[in-house]
């Protein structure tokens, strides 16, 4: 059987993920599971074109930045001189 199929998928877990800028190691994670799937396509184009839950890892520039600060719960102050920021979203499915 395969575990990682439609009919397995518990739910998706959506982060802001915060990575060093010299050595890319990831310093935090941000939550933003409450941020609508169809918000978050109003910021990010899905690349390849059927991505179309968003799951490969997206790059936070500043144009998507000040997108996501419209709708955050929290305010995230995104320093690009020191990191980079990604958009990841991955499924967690039954074992």
């Amino acid at each position: 059987m395969n575990r990682y199929t439609r009919e397995n998928l518990l739910r998706i877990e959506t982060f802001i993920e915060e990575w060093d800028g010299i050595d890319e190691t990831l310093y935090t994670e941000i939550n933003i599971g409450y941020i609508s799937l169809d918000d978050l396509l109003t910021i990010f184009i899905p690349e390849p074109a059927d991505d179309y839950e968003l799951i490969f890892a997206y790059e936070i520039e500043q144009e998507e930045a000040i997108k996501l600060k419209a709708i955050l719960k929290e305010n995230i102050n995104f320093n690009f001189e020191k990191y980079t920021y990604t958009l990841a979203r991955f499924g967690v499915y039954k074992d």
